[in-house]
């Protein structure tokens, strides 16, 4: 059953499921790459998870990630 949520697609700043703006992601890899800032200290400053900082810093790591998942599941189907 799909829901009527999942049709409407918002376009950038709309969109108020989005954290972090795409400015800020490029301010956050900044940040991480000088290695002044940890995965925690960034999450803190800006409000959102460790795992976020993680995925915006390394994005090819969360596209690995999601695809092992993605084939894990295969094989339970």
């Amino acid at each position: 059953m799909s829901m009527i949520i999942d049709s409407i697609r918002l376009q950038g700043l709309q969109d108020r499921r989005r954290k972090l703006t795409e400015e800020d992601k490029d301010v956050v890899k900044h940040k991480y790459e000088t290695g002044l800032y940890s995965y925690n200290s960034l999450a803190k400053e800006y409000k959102v998870s460790k795992s976020l900082i993680a995925m915006t810093v390394n994005p090819e790591r969360n596209r690995k990630v999601k695809e092992r998942i993605k084939n894990h599941w295969k094989n339970y189907q």
